[in-house]
């Protein structure tokens, strides 16, 4: 930072104008879109694009958003991306470079976040196993469900964000240090519940197995398949901490309400989250259709947004953030300003 604020004074008189920077921006990944949201400052509108008198402030927001040195950003040319260390899993080749701007975006995010947190960060140590994760928190709630997994992350000051940033590529997941603290980064808007505390439990185990010590691990998508190790301990750590032991639904039924009420048995017998059972289910048969109308028979298909909003707001101090971070933090899902309703 203190590389490009010195290099002020000794630049010379700038060629550039706020349009033409804008779309060197958005050639190097980021949307025009997106730049209103998290980098421009809510003032500012079409006219000023064109203002001249605007450019140095524009300048000093890019070059701290992109962590590139003014001089870069005030240099004719294609800008590129500051390159970050990250594990592309679940990844189509067709997305592998266009993940790149989602990427640094939610990373940007997620340092907002660390530094706008109302409670000082605590030790952030999860449990090694997830039988002890699993253990841990049975010892406090009757079941393991989203906005429990969600209580005890944040509690342990590793938080959980749920981003939606505008034109740019979705992905399933991330789990990072930022500035040396863990977080975990959601990028789907999946209502149900279950699944996104699947995501969630996920990427908790690449925290758990140092998978992010080589840098950032980032999950695009479930219909990607990935069969590295890698990838299967996180599912079977996932599916271990919020299922245990319990046995998998059989594989015949009926009708939606069958499914629907033998998960929800189950779940009751050996404290489970019924959506997350119906949910293996479906992917052991591949019979979606049915897992789905069972979902919605138990109400279980809905409200995953709410419950990750909720958390972020009892822990983000948005008020206090300076206004750069304030900017980023408007690309967390379920902002009042933006959204209406949140799942």
């Amino acid at each position: 930072m203190s590389e490009w604020l010195g290099s002020l004074s000794k630049m010379p008189a700038a060629t550039n104008t706020p349009d033409k920077l804008l779309q060197r921006v958005v050639k190097a990944g980021f949307p025009h879109a997106f730049l209103r949201e998290a980098v421009l400052p809510e003032w500012w509108d079409a006219s000023c694009d064109k203002d001249p008198e605007l450019l140095n402030d524009l300048e000093l927001r890019l070059a701290k958003f992109l962590a590139q040195p003014l001089a870069t950003i005030r240099t004719p040319g294609a800008l590129s991306l500051p390159h970050h260390h990250a594990q592309l899993r679940k990844t189509s080749n067709l997305h592998r470079d266009r993940l790149a701007a989602p990427i640094h975006a939610s990373l940007r995010v997620a340092g907002a976040v660390l530094r706008s947190l109302k409670v000082p960060i605590v030790e952030p140590a999860l449990p090694p196993s997830a039988a002890a994760w699993r253990n841990l928190l049975l010892s406090t709630s009757s079941s393991i469900e989203l906005p429990t997994l969600l209580n005890d992350l944040w509690s342990r000051g590793i938080p959980v964000v749920h981003v939606d940033l505008p034109k740019l590529l979705a992905f399933q997941g991330i789990a990072a240090l930022v500035d040396g603290r863990p977080v975990i980064v959601l990028g789907t808007n999946v209502g149900a519940p279950s699944r996104q505390a699947f995501y969630v439990a996920h990427e908790a185990a690449h925290l758990v197995h140092g998978d992010c010590a080589a840098g950032a691990v980032v999950d695009e998508a479930d219909e990607n398949a990935d069969a590295s190790e890698m990838e299967r301990e996180a599912d079977s750590f996932a599916r271990r901490v919020l299922q245990g032991d319990t046995p998998p639904l059989k594989t015949a039924f009926s009708s939606a309400k069958e499914l629907a009420l033998a998960a929800e048995r189950s779940a009751q017998q050996h404290q489970a989250d019924p959506g997350g059972l119906i949910w293996s289910w479906a992917a052991r048969n591949e019979n979606f259709s049915l897992a789905q109308q069972a979902m919605v028979a138990l109400y279980l298909h809905l409200g995953a947004g709410r419950a990750l909003r909720r958390a972020f707001d009892a822990h983000v101090d948005i008020e206090s953030a300076n206004e750069t971070d304030r900017a980023l933090l408007r690309c967390v899902a379920g902002d009042p300003a933006r959204d209406s309703t949140a799942d």
